[in-house]
């Protein structure tokens, strides 16, 4: 697709206070995304062309500033937000070259500690709304998004009572994979979710006409591990750089060919270079419930 018609704004600084804007810069980024946050954390890998020694300095001399970036095409949408964990810079050729790297939910997936105990009756629903405060406490711009599911964790009682003491995303998986569910983090939004079911009663609609470049079945998860990789029927697809297109979010494909159907993202990586090449959403979905 055109350049012309693409852009993206990036965004850097402390939490809730004013840095620095760049919509103009040759820049190259990477977001890669899954469902699951327990396994890993979404990452974004972005290389700036040109950048002020102002702005280099502040990168180095900060810990966990603060980072957006939004791009598409036509309209922007927010593809990643979370915290800066590695930042560099290097002089290639007559220009400077700066690296970062970073995650959502970096400090909470990193830091958090849950040491807590509830009393006889108490529900799943319950316990997870206090580990994702905990969560939220030990990175405040943190926000409790859509407990999709939820029947499924009122449902589930313990008799005895629930204790707790350990890594807060440690707890909430233990909690969540007796039920088949997991947890995401999403540009600062935390999600929860079981695996097999649908999690909104509408989604995109991903066709030739809105963007879909390929879609074809496949065995296997190509995000997953080595080690954990396990034949699944799933949709891996490419579609021009889209936003909305994220883990736990539902599309529906349709490539005139052998796939159409409804679908839950489980991975996706968003891609491209500021001044060549398409940008491009590259993931992999499952059929759900």
């Amino acid at each position: 697709m055109e350049q012309y018609i693409r852009s993206y704004q990036l965004t850097i600084g402390q939490p809730n206070s004013i840095g620095f804007v760049l919509d103009d810069h040759d820049i190259d980024f990477s977001v890669k995304k899954g469902q699951d946050n327990d396994k890993s954390i979404n990452k974004l890998t972005l290389k700036i062309i040109g950048l002020d020694k102002e702005y280099r300095d502040a990168l180095t001399a900060k810990n966990n500033m603060a980072i957006i970036l939004s791009a598409g095409y036509q309209n922007k949408t927010v593809i990643f937000q979370g915290k800066i964990t590695k930042a560099s810079s290097k002089k290639n050729g007559t220009d400077y070259e700066t690296n970062i790297e970073a995650g959502e939910g970096y400090l909470a997936l990193r830091e958090a500690k849950t040491s807590k105990s509830f009393p006889a009756g108490t529900n799943a629903l319950t316990i997870i709304n206090a580990l994702c405060s905990d969560l939220m406490e030990k990175e405040n711009d943190l926000a409790l998004g859509t407990i999709y599911n939820s029947e499924l964790l009122s449902n589930k009682i313990y008799r005895n009572g629930y204790s707790i003491c350990g890594f807060t995303k440690a707890e909430i998986s233990k909690v969540l994979q007796p039920l088949n569910m997991n947890f995401s983090i999403q540009n600062n939004i935390i999600y929860i979710a079981a695996k097999d079911k649908i999690t909104q009663q509408q989604g995109f609609l991903l066709d030739y006409s809105s963007g879909l470049v390929i879609a074809e079945k496949t065995k296997n998860d190509p995000q997953a591990t080595e080690k954990e990789k396990k034949p699944v029927d799933g949709v891996s697809f490419e579609a021009f750089l889209n936003g909305a297109l994220q883990p736990l979010s539902m599309v529906k494909i349709n490539n005139d060919d052998n796939v159409n159907g409804n679908y839950k993202i489980i991975s996706i990586e968003h891609k491209g270079t500021y001044l060549s090449g398409d940008w491009i959403s590259k993931g992999f979905a499952v059929e759900v419930r």
